[in-house]
């Protein structure tokens, strides 16, 4: 007989997303984020990305089985008080990813729809976004696209999406999200300016916006919602969680190190 395993209460956020040797984004910069907010993490990887600070120059998804197999041991045997997706790679791995979350009844999710790289290929295509918008965004407590990418699963344009941000925010709580925290952090203008919104309220979240070196920075969007998640695993309101977590990661912008030829990499730690 086999004996039952009694599972800790420590509060573990997860990452289901790619790994990016820099550690400037993707599962390696999730660590460290939940890490600088006190929490021990896990990580499930769904691509190999072939990148530096310049570009992603190829990305290579990890079969979805694999994926799969490799979440469904983890959650049989962590307790895991939340997690969150960056890039996935196919439609299967959406799939797959959504039917764990459901199976596992885990209860606050963020999702990042890494659709593609500021420079590089495209990491997802059109019938896995189809799937990212009917299978997990349903699920998703706080959802967190960046213009272009509002506009990709939306069918539009930046320009649209920019001028018209709330109109864009109902058309992406209708997928079933709870909430959505809409950057508009590569958009032009002295401050930076986020868009929050759920079922009762909008909120605009808005900070001066950091002077950066030449080449920008890299890996924002996975910051900021791996600090989300890391505040609202703790229980946070998600609209002062938003907030909160975008001062962090201003500062984290504020301190960015370059490491090589391209962007600057966050300080995370």
């Amino acid at each position: 007989m086999t004996k039952s395993r009694r599972r800790s209460s420590v509060r573990i956020p997860l990452t289901i997303a790619g790994s990016d040797p820099t550690g400037g984004a993707g599962l390696e910069a999730d660590l460290k984020v939940f890490a600088a907010f006190g929490l021990s993490g896990a990580a499930v990887a769904t691509a190999l990305t072939e990148q530096d600070t310049q570009a992603v120059h190829a990305v290579h998804a990890i079969d979805a089985k694999l994926v799969g197999r490799r979440l469904a041991r983890l959650l049989a045997d962590v307790r895991v008080a939340g997690a969150k997706t960056g890039l996935l790679a196919s439609a299967e791995q959406v799939k797959v990813v959504a039917r764990l979350v459901r199976e596992h009844a885990i209860e606050v999710l963020a999702v990042d729809p890494v659709l593609a790289p500021t420079r590089g290929r495209a990491f997802l295509d059109e019938r896995g976004r189809r799937a990212l918008w009917r299978e997990l965004l349903p699920l998703a407590t706080v959802f967190t696209p960046n213009l272009d990418e509002a506009a990709a699963l939306l069918g539009s344009t930046h320009a649209a999406i920019a001028k018209h941000p709330e109109r864009a925010c109902r058309a992406l709580l209708e997928s079933g999200a709870k909430a959505v925290v809409l950057k508009g952090g590569h958009a032009k203008g002295k401050d930076a300016v986020d868009l929050y919104a759920d079922a009762r309220r909008f909120a605009l979240l808005t900070l001066p916006r950091v002077r950066t070196r030449p080449g920008g920075v890299h890996g924002t969007g996975c910051a900021l919602s791996a600090a989300l998640l890391a505040l609202l695993i703790g229980g946070a309101d998600p609209a002062d969680a938003a907030m909160v977590a975008k001062r962090w990661v201003r500062t984290a912008i504020e301190h960015a190190e370059p490491i090589g030829s391209g962007r600057a990499r966050l300080r995370l730690a």
